[in-house]
């Protein structure tokens, strides 16, 4: 299974029937790129200031 499919499966963002039938391969990506700038915000919020 490629990487992206993977990681955007685990992250919960899609299922794998929805990358199989709505999303396409540019969705993914999308997706993954949402999650990663999530992932940094969260982690900037968290930070001791």
């Amino acid at each position: 299974m490629p990487r992206v499919i993977a990681a955007v499966i685990s992250s919960r963002l899609a299922t794998l029937r929805e990358l199989q039938t709505v999303y396409g391969p540019e969705d993914a990506y999308a997706l993954l790129e949402i999650h990663a700038v999530d992932q940094i915000n969260r982690k900037i919020a968290n930070e001791p200031k």
